[in-house]
């Protein structure tokens, strides 16, 4: 018998912008800025299910960086998007850190600066192998900062969709 956690999806947060990108390519493939040369980037992704605290955008501000709220990330970045899937298919822990070449000293230094932006380490999922978006649910934060699951294609064409009600 299933239990509820087998059903839980994790997921891969990101801004509109760069959900555009993934959908164009097909993949989410790992972040390769400040990775250092020996680790493998990682396709990160999260328990959370509201929002992964680590993957909030930063702002400059009179010359200081800061971190964008929910509300300007959706305004800023073209919204707020997740892929969601089955954690089964990824790694988390000494597993993902193994994989992806991650030194323990840098393993810690990533926990300790999630933990200070009020992440959970635990919550953290991974694979060095880009992921078919093909294999993901896709699910937006709508104007309420609730998540709504929709169809790709739909979001995709939204601005043509809201020029034909419009007309």
């Amino acid at each position: 018998m299933a239990t509820k956690q087998n059903n839980v999806l994790v997921w891969h947060y990101t801004t509109g912008f760069r959900a555009e990108k993934i959908f164009f390519c097909g993949f989410i493939h790992g972040a390769t800025e400040n990775v250092p040369k020996n680790e493998h980037p990682v396709v990160w992704f999260s328990m959370n299910q509201r929002f992964e605290p680590t993957a909030v955008k930063a702002k400059r501000v009179d010359g200081v960086i800061t971190s964008m709220t929910l509300p300007e990330m959706i305004q800023h970045c073209q919204g707020l998007t997740r892929f969601g899937i089955i954690p089964r298919a990824l790694l988390n822990g000494e597993n993902l850190r193994k994989r992806a070449c991650i030194t323990n000293d840098e393993w810690v230094r990533l926990k300790k600066i999630g933990i200070k932006m009020h992440a959970d380490p635990h919550d953290w999922y991974g694979s060095t192998e880009s992921i078919d978006v093909s294999l993901c649910v896709f699910e937006v934060m709508n104007e309420f900062g609730r998540w709504e699951r929709i169809k790709p294609a739909h979001w995709l064409h939204r601005e043509e969709m809201a020029r034909e009600t419009v007309n």
